[in-house]
C-alpha cells in the first residue's frame, strides 16, 4: 500500500521527472520493492539504465532505501516508495 506522503510527493515532482523516471517509479509501485537487478529485470533495461534513474528518485526523496537483501551470493539494497 503506497503511503498518503508518498502520493503527495509523487504529485508535487510528477511533472517534473521524464518518463524513464516515471517507469522506474511505476514498476517499483507494481514490485512493491526492489533491488536494482528486480527493476532491470522488470522493465527489461540494462542495469547501468536503471539505477541512474532510480537514484534520481532518490534525491527527490520519492523512493528509499527499505533494507536488505541477499542476491547473487551479497547483500543488495532494497528500494521501495517513501
Amino acid at each position: 500500500m503506497i503511503q498518503e506522503t508518498s502520493l503527495e510527493a509523487y504529485e508535487q515532482v510528477k511533472e517534473h521527472i521524464g518518463r524513464r523516471q516515471l517507469e522506474v517509479y511505476e514498476a517499483i509501485k507494481a514490485l512493491g520493492q526492489a533491488t536494482d537487478k528486480e527493476l532491470a529485470a522488470y522493465l527489461n533495461w540494462q542495469i547501468n539504465s536503471t539505477v541512474p534513474r532510480r537514484n534520481e528518485l532518490v534525491k527527490l526523496r520519492i523512493v528509499i532505501e527499505r533494507g536488505t537483501k541477499k542476491q547473487c551470493g551479497r547483500r543488495t539494497i532494497v528500494w521501495g516508495l517513501s
